[in-house]
């Protein structure tokens, strides 16, 4: 498991002073972007000198805690699945005195970048998410 931890900022929030829930998201993939690159296989590389790239195909979110301006949070992320062609994160965001207040989900496919077609996940991609430490 990977942790990302950062702040609620003003522009996270609505105008209730709590995060906005589509902001979240950005959380999650802010998240994501640097367990990747703590994997070694950064964003920059993929979307630009990879023969393949990635695209999100589901995104869901479940909300359970209010977290508001200021509040220190962790995110952790997880491995959930490893396909053929796509693979499932899994994020459990808590606020400072550890109380969850979402979990979430994206589906990643990889595509080849020149035909847009799915391909099977490369090995130095697969091997990089861990696939042997990942639970079904």
């Amino acid at each position: 498991m990977f942790t990302h931890t950062t702040r609620v900022r003003l522009s996270d929030t609505d105008a209730a002073g709590v995060m906005f829930f589509a902001r979240q998201f950005d959380l999650l993939h802010e998240a994501f972007e640097e367990f990747m690159s703590s994997r070694g296989v950064g964003l920059p590389y993929i979307l630009g000198d990879a023969p393949y790239s990635l695209a999100i195909v589901r995104a869901e979110c479940d909300y359970t805690a209010p977290l508001r301006i200021g509040d220190s949070i962790s995110i952790d992320v997880r491995v959930e699945n490893v396909g053929a062609k796509s693979f499932t994160i899994g994020y459990v965001v808590k606020n400072g005195d550890a109380v969850t207040a979402s979990a979430g989900r994206t589906i990643h496919v990889t595509f080849d970048r020149a035909t847009r077609q799915s391909v099977d996940i490369p090995v130095a991609l697969r091997e990089a998410l861990g696939e042997g430490d990942s639970p079904r």
